[in-house]
This record gives structure tokens, sequence and C-alpha cells, in this order.
């Protein structure tokens, strides 16, 4: 990977993203980190940026546990107003 070719895709949103380069005793650190997604990640490779597919499945294991979480409340809210139906009449 260049320092061009980081510059190019820190450049595409350059108020939403960071690079940071680290040079350790034996080897090249290159830490990408996109402020919309609130995620980073270290790479060696541009094509190697992937934080966009991690979010979205990031998100859709979150949606997926609260719509099982509020399902299971629904569900028991439904099942207690069908008793108090029952009850009442």
């Amino acid at each position: 990977m260049t320092i061009d070719e980081c510059l190019k895709w820190q450049q595409e949103k350059p108020e939403k993203r960071n690079v940071s380069i680290y040079a350790k005793s034996d080897k090249i650190e290159i830490w990408v980190y996109d402020r919309d997604l609130a995620d980073g990640q270290y790479v060696q490779d541009v094509a190697e940026i992937n934080m966009d597919r991690r979010h979205a499945e990031k998100e859709r294991k979150e949606f997926e546990r609260l719509k099982a979480k509020f399902a299971a409340n629904q569900t028991d809210d439904c099942m207690e107003k069908i008793m108090e139906d029952r009850e009442g009449a």
C-alpha cells in the first residue's frame, strides 16, 4: 500500500476519515478509521478496508437482537391482553 492510496481513501471523506501510520521496530502498521461508522481497522492494503460491510453486519445483529427482545415483550403483552379480555367477558 502506498501513502497515496491511503490519502485517496481518506480524502473521499476528509472530515470523517483518519489514517494513522505507525513505524514499529519490525513493521509498518496502518490504522484507518471512519467517524461515521465509529469503526476502524488495521490494514496492509486499501482493498482490505471493509468497515461498511462490518458495520452493516453489526447493525443487522443488533436489529435481530432488538427484534427478538421486543417481539417477546409484544407476545407477552398480547397474551396478557387476551387473558384480561377473557376474564372481563
